[in-house]
């Protein structure tokens, strides 16, 4: 064996002796390069992958949110001589019990308190008047994993919705 080959650098720190590796030992940029280029291939593979589990994720939380949804509605059957909930809902004077106005359920059936502007507390009943919300007391039953919003008109004396549907009316 050659000298040079065999020298090792010597480094004391607080008295212990350790070998140094020199220059001779490291990785150069290509090797480094390298490694990087195949983890990025290796991600690169494992990315649809994950994408699709997350796919199937929504859809598991979907069907499990349909369930419920499902469930809440034999519920009310069962207590409502076998009728489906209303499209319409009775809105009354907590004090008096006078009907103020018919409010449509048909995008709301159950969920949380909408988007707090005056025009949708008009147009959409509130959360405890939705007919299923004796029956399906979470509200994120009523919320699609899937929805991102789009601008839509759900009747047509309300206003445009541009965000999610969670998010204008409580309900996807």
């Amino acid at each position: 064996m050659n000298l040079l080959h065999q020298r090792v650098l010597w480094t004391s720190a607080k008295g212990l002796r350790r070998p140094v590796q020199s220059a001779e030992r490291a990785f150069t940029l290509i090797e480094l390069l390298v490694v990087i280029a195949i983890i990025a291939i290796l991600a690169s593979l494992l990315l649809p992958s994950l994408a699709s589990s997350k796919e199937r994720a929504q859809e598991t939380t979907c069907i499990n949110n349909f369930r419920q949804i499902a469930i809440g509605t034999s519920l009310y059957q069962q207590d409502n001589q076998s009728r489906f909930p209303p499209a319409r809902v009775e809105r009354r004077d907590p004090v008096t019990g006078n009907l103020i106005r018919i409010v449509d359920t048909r995008y709301t059936l159950g969920g949380r308190m909408q988007k707090n502007d005056n025009h949708f507390l008009e147009n959409y009943p509130r959360p405890e008047e939705r007919p299923l919300h004796r029956y399906v007391s979470t509200a994120e039953s009523f919320r699609c994993p899937a929805d991102r919003g789009v601008a839509v008109q759900v009747c047509n004396n309300c206003p445009t919705m541009t965000e999610t549907k969670w998010t204008e009316l409580g309900c996807s």
